[in-house]
């Protein structure tokens, strides 16, 4: 199917503006998308660490009461047993009550550090007050240490610790706990005269941070809680509380459970119950303790990218109108760019055609972009045309003189039409010249061959060729000369004159070489002067005397011997081809100077025989008379001698 340059021009650019805008706005909505996952993961991310730190808050706190309560009890050490225990029953009672999450408050003191008399390396005493009002002192590991206590772990390492979450009621009072709560102790070390002196700490109820399952970046997100060792402390979930999350919530691999229990803060992307989650671990780092705990945040996919799923539809919907007035707006555009383009290519098939009647009003030469100058060139393109047309019409009426006007350089048929009207110029010209030649030479064929039989004299045959030749070239002045043998002499002498001054004139016998006439005689070539010395010849008219400018002395040859010279004067310089005409003539002259010298010397020889044969008639004749008269001599002798012999 064919189309026109404007359905082909709107398919094009229509093709390429959708894949260009289609490649844009994807790409910009990809990079948004991704953009807007970035900054939901980011979020995420946040608040993992903003409920990290709140809980660090919560258990730094408690941490730091731990804290004081061990450098109170540092100072009792060197008291009395009875003053101590008042102090540490005080100290405890006092904090418990003033915190309703602790389950209890608790001291463990080395007996080697409040005892002189004990000196072993273990044995330690305890006293513990529990929220409901209870208190026990317990006498501990009298024997040994426990390896595998807490207690003998932090004796070992001096650091403070939080232990991981166990259920409260497993070590209740006598009553017991009716409700499974799950906690954590806070353990400080008690440091005497830089020795372990034993450890001092408070039971925590861990349902405090159960606010955090309650602070969401997205709708369906969940944030918990992890101890050290795995296990879930709180958790929108109550089912998950308490259990490892490793077995119920995530099936993590080693390495990030490593994390985890390094306090490292890391993120993920997998699948939670068939959908596509982001997940992020913040650490809780728990003052000098080596164990940390994390903070978790669990983001479904879809949920982060929901808002700017709505974004993409709604930028999907603008793109498409955005596109259709785009495809509206090209084609007004090129509505505005086809039609003059259109119009142009009407007159340029009509120009093709030939026709030079083209309505230039429909060019856009107002226009001052591309098309404007397209349409202006096609407009000196068209006055250029008409002006050949005008110059090859008159070339074609033989007016071979106009001018075709200004031509460039690259302007290969102006330059071929003005080439065309020089050469036919100069063909003309050449045939002008052509026929002025050859007429020339009829004329002195015809003046040649009349002078040889109307038997005139031998001054007016020279004068009338002279005079010809004069005539013939517009010239101002000529003479004749002819080289005349005699009596073993030759010289030159002048036979005909035209215009001469009377001077010149006279001047009739020129020897050889002598002058410019005696000197082509010797040299048998054309002497073209175009400077005349002063007083060579003047030009004689009515209105005075003058220098010729130019003067020509040509040989008049035949079989290379000069007969004759012929010599003009011009003011013009003379042409090429009027001394090739002279040249030429002078071949005819010299030919009937010939004819003419051989016909003069057959009627003198013709006349020196006539007169000789008279001379013999009358001589004969003579003679005879002279025989009569002695034969008449010699009869009258015989008659007288007879007559006397008789």
């Amino acid at each position: 199917m064919k189309l026109r340059i404007r359905q082909k021009l709107l398919f094009y650019v229509a093709v390429i503006s959708l894949i260009a805008y289609l490649g844009i706005v994807g790409y910009i909505l990809v990079k948004t998308q991704e953009k807007a996952v970035a900054d939901a993961q980011n979020i995420a991310n946040l608040y993992a660490q903003g409920n990290a730190n709140d809980s660090k808050a919560l258990l730094m706190h408690d941490l730091g009461i731990a804290n004081a309560m061990a450098m109170d009890i540092q100072q009792y050490f060197s008291a009395d047993d009875s003053v101590r225990s008042e102090v540490l029953h005080q100290l405890l009672s006092g904090v418990l009550g003033e915190n309703e999450r602790y389950y209890s408050t608790w001291v463990s003191l080395e007996l080697n550090a409040i005892d002189p008399e004990w000196t072993n390396s273990h044995g330690r005493q305890r006293h513990t007050f529990f929220n409901d009002g209870t208190k026990a002192i317990d006498s501990l590991n009298l024997e040994h240490d426990d390896l595998e206590s807490l207690y003998y772990k932090i004796k070992l390492s001096k650091k403070e610790e939080i232990t991981d979450p166990y259920y409260l009621n497993e070590y209740s009072s006598e009553d017991g706990l009716k409700e499974e709560i799950l906690g954590s102790s806070i353990c400080v070390p008690l440091i005497h005269e830089g020795a372990f002196a034993g450890i001092v700490g408070m039971d925590v109820a861990l349902n405090v941070f159960d606010y955090i399952t309650t602070i969401k970046p997205y709708e369906k997100a969940s944030t918990f809680l992890l101890a050290n060792n795995g296990d879930i402390v709180a958790h929108e979930d109550k089912a998950l509380v308490g259990k490892n999350i490793g077995d119920h919530l995530l099936n993590l691999d080693v390495e990030r459970i490593e994390k985890i229990q390094q306090g490292e803060m890391f993120s993920f992307n997998t699948r939670l119950a068939g959908e596509e989650v982001y997940i992020t671990f913040a650490p809780i780092k728990l003052g000098k303790s080596d164990l940390s705990w994390s903070m978790g945040t669990v983001v479904y996919v879809d949920d982060m990218t929901s808002e700017i799923n709505g974004i993409i539809q709604f930028a999907i919907i603008l793109s498409v109108i955005g596109l259709f007035l785009l495809l509206l707006i090209l084609s007004l555009v090129l509505k505005r760019i086809i039609e003059p383009i259109n119009q142009t290519s009407d007159i340029l098939s009509e120009l093709s055609s030939g026709n030079m009647d083209v309505n230039q009003e429909k060019l856009p030469v107002h226009r001052t972009d591309e098309l404007g100058v397209m349409a202006r060139s096609l407009q000196a393109l068209i006055s250029s045309l008409e002006q050949k047309v005008t110059f090859a019409t008159s070339i074609g009426e033989n007016n071979l003189d106009v001018e075709i006007g200004e031509v460039g350089e690259k302007d290969k048929l102006g330059l071929a039409l003005e080439r065309m009207r020089k050469d036919l110029k100069e063909n003309k010209e050449q045939a002008k010249l052509q026929n002025w030649f050859n007429t020339g030479i009829a004329e002195f064929s015809e003046v040649l061959r009349h002078t040889s039989t109307d038997g005139n004299k031998e001054q007016d045959i020279y004068f009338t060729i002279i005079k010809k030749l004069v005539d013939y070239l517009h010239l101002n002045q000529g003479g004749i000369y002819q080289v005349i043998e005699e009596n073993n002499e030759r010289y030159i002498e002048l036979k005909g004159a035209y215009a001469y001054s009377k001077k010149k004139f006279l001047e009739k016998r020129i020897e050889l070489g002598q002058g410019t006439v005696g000197q082509c005689v010797l040299e048998a070539e054309t002497i073209h002067l175009k400077e005349v010395p002063k007083n060579f010849i003047k030009i004689t008219s009515g209105l005075g005397e003058a220098l010729p400018s130019s003067l020509l002395i040509v040989p008049l040859k035949l079989n290379d011997e000069v007969l004759a010279v012929v010599e003009l004067a011009s003011f013009k310089s003379f042409q090429q081809h009027e001394i090739e005409f002279v040249e030429k003539v002078g071949e005819s002259i010299a030919s009937f100077i010939f004819s003419a010298t051989i016909n003069e010397r057959t009627k003198k020889l013709l006349e020196e025989s006539q007169a000789t044969q008279e001379e013999l008639r009358a001589a004969e004749e003579e003679m005879r008379q002279n025989i009569e008269e002695l034969e008449a001599t010699q009869e009258a002798m015989k008659r007288l001698h007879a007559e006397k012999g008789g």
